[in-house]
This record gives structure tokens, C-alpha cells and sequence, in this order.
């Protein structure tokens, strides 16, 4: 949208399991009663992301179904973060505390507890989205080519594959979730994987009666495509993405606790786990969860430019930040994704255009990639010739 040419390398082929095309991905914030940078950039994103999502950003409206987030207070725990939520005044457009009765009536199937009700948001199938987003006649989208190196050249950069170059640019952004860190410009980031699996759930015509989605432990979507998206799993350290009946079953479990009418509506009891479809991927996370968005800085230049902070955290040192110029990375969404990385392209772009970027100073410093190497110099654990 603003003049560039755009060159996207996608290691995915066509070749999308039969689930890819049935799954919704929900547009979800889970804010806390504090003023902190992941609530302001969580609420900023989902108010972003719905309002592209409500101008038809996705034209099929069995893609997208801003039908509104329910948030139940399932535990005691719950109630008290969303009474706290409740408190800070936030515009009720945005959110706003349902009781039980209310409750049910939003979401169209008794449920078992009061709530949160976000009523802009609700979710999206992100394979549309992604192709929505990618509909422009200055992106060109190249499938099944994985970028495994990246060279700093005299006119910019220059990304490969393992056998030739794929393409050259001034600006390169990466946005490869834990693969971001493969190259040794972004090999410094503390990035990590978290696994997760979705399962398909059969729609009945009693479950059918579900209008908005429900969170709590997990999530469930009003049907789509015969289907209701139920999830999902957290698996540190477990890269695999096969799809195990053990995740299934756990799903189910959730949703039994969540809403035990919907589990009896779609007659879960009596499904086979072994025959349900679903989907497994890996989350990218940062330590503090909060995504990585921003340009990129020589590692070991910055712990040497840096290095009086190691003594003194509280000099204010004015040399400039040693940027390798045109690179930026937007990874680590977390389960957030749908909510923040359409903001984090708007964040990038403000960047490069020199203009007012579209989050408050302390949010977009909050996320900058940069921070993580800020810390282990303050903390004393970058010497300023480690090695990157």
C-alpha cells in the first residue's frame, strides 16, 4: 500500500493437509487487570485486526465470523483477573463484564459461568486471511523455496536457497517463527517453540446453536465448514507436529469444564478420538511473550558500542545503534498472531517509511528486537567480544 514492491518466499507448497482448509483461528486477547505493553499491544491489535476484518478484508463471509469473544470466569482465579479487567474503564465497544444469564444469551447454549464479552471480535479461517492479505498487484508469492542463507550486499541483501539466489532487495524481513534464528544476523534471539493442536469437532444440529466463541482453558468457534475448531494444546519442548488422540482427548476435556451443554450438544461422549481430524503447529515465543518487531543490530558490535552499561546501567549513552541496514524481523506471535502481526506490518512499515508508528514509544520498545541484548548487558552477560 505504500509503493513497494514486494517479494514473499514461502518454504510451503499447495499441498495443505485436508484440516488446513477447515480450521478458525480466534481473535484473541487475554488482557490483565495491569498497564503493561502486552495488554496495549494486544488490545491495539485485536481492535486493528477486527477492524480490517469488518472493511472485508476476507470477502467470503464463511472465512470470517465477527461473532464476538466470551471469555468465561471458569475458576475463582478468573473472576478475579476479569473483575480487575472490568475496572480499568476500558470502552465497552472494546469489552465489557456479562453475567451468567447474558452470558448465555450471547452465546445461544447455556454456560456454566459470567464472563468477558469482546463484542468486535471472533475469528477468521488464517489460510484466507493469509490470501487476502497477499492479493496485491505489487506482492509476488513464491511457494516451496526455503531461505537457508542471507548475505549483506553493496545494494542490500541477498536471500538463497540451497542452490541459487531467490532475491535481492534493499529491505528484507524476516518472519520465519523459531526459524528466524537460522541466520546469524537474528541467531542472538532467545526464541523458543511451543506446540499446540487443534481438534476438529463434528457439528450437530444442537451444537450448531453456539453464536459466539467461548474461552476459558481452551476455545471453542461456532461451526464452520461441518465443523467446530476446539483447542488448544501446549507442549513445550516438542517440536513434532503429527496430530496424537492423547491432545484430542485432552481438547475434549477442556471443553467438557468449559461449556458442559455444548460437549453434551455435540455428543461428545460418544465420538471415537481415534477418527477426529485435527491440526498440530508450532507457536514461536519470546521469554517475556512478547513478539520480536523491528530492524536488527550487528550482536557483537552492539555489546562492544554498549559495553559502559555492563558497569552502569543508568548512563545515557547517545552512539548510534549498529544496524544492519534493511533488516527487520516480525516473529515470535505467539498464540497472538492473528491480533498482532497485521500490527506488527504496520509497525515495520511506519519504520521504513519515516512515519508515526502506529503504537505508543514505550509498546514499540517493548517489542523491538534489540531488547533481549540490552538486558544481557545490563545484566553483565554480554562481554563485548563474545563471539555471534
Amino acid at each position: 500500500a505504500r509503493r513497494w514492491t514486494v517479494e514473499v518466499i514461502e518454504r510451503r507448497g499447495d499441498d495443505a493437509p485436508p484440516a488446513m482448509t477447515r480450521h478458525q483461528g480466534v481473535l484473541y486477547a487475554h488482557p490483565s487487570a495491569h498497564p503493561t505493553a502486552l495488554n496495549e499491544l494486544a488490545l491495539a491489535g485485536l481492535q486493528y485486526s477486527a477492524r480490517r476484518l469488518r472493511a472485508g478484508l476476507v470477502p467470503d463471509p464463511g472465512d470470517c465470523g465477527l461473532c464476538g469473544v466470551l471469555q468465561l470466569a471458569h475458576d475463582g482465579h478468573e473472576a478475579h483477573r476479569q473483575a480487575g479487567v472490568a475496572a480499568l474503564g476500558l470502552p465497552r465497544a472494546l469489552l465489557h463484564p456479562v453475567d451468567r444469564a447474558q452470558a448465555c444469551a450471547i452465546a445461544g447454549i447455556d454456560v456454566p459461568h459470567a464472563g468477558l464479552f469482546f463484542p468486535a471480535a471472533g475469528w477468521v479461517h488464517p489460510p484466507a486471511l493469509c490470501a487476502a492479505l497477499l492479493d496485491h498487484p505489487a506482492i509476488r508469492l513464491r511457494r516451496a523455496h526455503a531461505a537457508v542463507a542471507l548475505t549483506q550486499t553493496g545494494a542490500g541483501w541477498a536471500v538463497a536457497d540451497a542452490r541459487s539466489v531467490l532475491a535481492t532487495a534493499p529491505v528484507v524481513v524476516i518472519a520465519g517463527g523459531a526459524d528466524s534464528v537460522q541466520f546469524r544476523h537474528t541467531a542472538h534471539l532467545p526464541l523458543r517453540t511451543i506446540r499446540g493442536q487443534l481438534t476438529l469437532l463434528p457439528a450437530t444440529a444442537a451444537s450448531r446453536a453456539l453464536r459466539t466463541v467461548l474461552c476459558g482453558e481452551g476455545y471453542v468457534a461456532p461451526a464452520r465448514a461441518g465443523v467446530h475448531s476446539l483447542g488448544a494444546t501446549h507442549r513445550f519442548r516438542d517440536r513434532a507436529t503429527d496430530v496424537r488422540v492423547a491432545e484430542h482427548a485432552e481438547n475434549l476435556g477442556r471443553l467438557r469444564r468449559l461449556a458442559p451443554r455444548l460437549y453434551d450438544a455435540a455428543g461428545a461422549d460418544g465420538l471415537d478420538a481415534d477418527a477426529l481430524e485435527g491440526l498440530a503447529g508450532l507457536r514461536c515465543s519470546s521469554p517475556d511473550y512478547l513478539p520480536v518487531i523491528g530492524p536488527i543490530v550487528d550482536a557483537a558490535e552492539f555489546a562492544r558500542t554498549y559495553a559502559p552499561l555492563s558497569r552502569d546501567a543508568t548512563l545515557a549513552l547517545d552512539a548510534p545503534a549498529p544496524w544492519l541496514d534493511g533488516l527487520h524481523a516480525s516473529t515470535a506471535h505467539g498464540s497472538r498472531g492473528l491480533i498482532t502481526a497485521p500490527l506488527a506490518g504496520e509497525l515495520l512499515a511506519a519504520c521504513l517509511e519515516d512515519e508515526p508508528a502506529p503504537l505508543p514509544a514505550g509498546v514499540a520498545e517493548a517489542v523491538h528486537p534489540s531488547r533481549f541484548l540490552l538486558r544481557a548487558l545490563v545484566r553483565r552477560r554480554l562481554a563485548p567480544d563474545a563471539p555471534t
